[in-house]
């Protein structure tokens, strides 16, 4: 549970909770714990660890959670999978290795395609929006955008942020038409 709550912490933009929590909990694999837990809690730190430019705890952090991945039973972890891949994208742009960063964000697509779909899913459609676009992908996030507005509550913020990362995706590939209605959604929300 505390390592779901750290996740939500993190997702909820509660870094400063989210800190405080992974530094609280056990380091290393802490003993009994299943690999998926394992890997989660390596996966949070690791993305803790990014988001604080700490990239060598990250990459460190990344790799005992591929090394619980491993671990894991089949089938099991594939949530896991994807926020290891998200987390690995966003590092590979930090070091400015482009190639790599790509090959990271196909991956965590193809593994979000296998997923069920849910809630979790709006917020992930975003992310993979906005690597999308700093790759200099476009038109794959505005892809990734619409998709995170079918499963936004229509007048929430992730709709008017979908909206408005919509609207620069659209306008970047020339269909500015449409970005300029998605900002007006955007504004309108707002």
């Amino acid at each position: 549970l505390a390592v779901r709550l750290l996740r939500a912490y993190r997702d909820t933009g509660r870094l400063d909770r989210a800190r405080d929590l992974a530094a609280s909990l056990p380091a290393g694999a802490p003993a009994g714990w299943g690999a998926v837990d394992q890997a989660r809690l390596a996966i949070e730190r690791g993305a803790l660890a990014a988001m604080d430019g700490r990239l060598p705890n990250a990459e460190a952090e990344l790799k005992l959670a591929a090394r619980a991945l491993a671990n894991a039973p089949s089938g099991a972890g594939q949530r896991e999978q994807l926020d290891r891949n998200l987390v690995v994208a966003q590092l590979e742009l930090k070091h400015n290795r482009v190639e790599a960063a790509q090959a990271a964000l196909r991956l965590a697509e193809h593994v979000a395609s296998l997923l069920e779909d849910g809630a979790w899913r709006a917020p992930v459609e975003m992310t993979l929006g906005q690597l999308a676009m700093r790759l200099g992908e476009p038109e794959s996030a505005a892809r990734h955008y619409a998709s995170a507005l079918e499963r936004s509550p229509a007048h929430g913020n992730a709709a008017m942020t979908a909206h408005g990362n919509a609207a620069l995706a659209l306008g970047a590939i020339g269909r500015c038409d449409e970005g300029r209605e998605h900002a007006r959604q955007a504004i309108r929300i707002a």
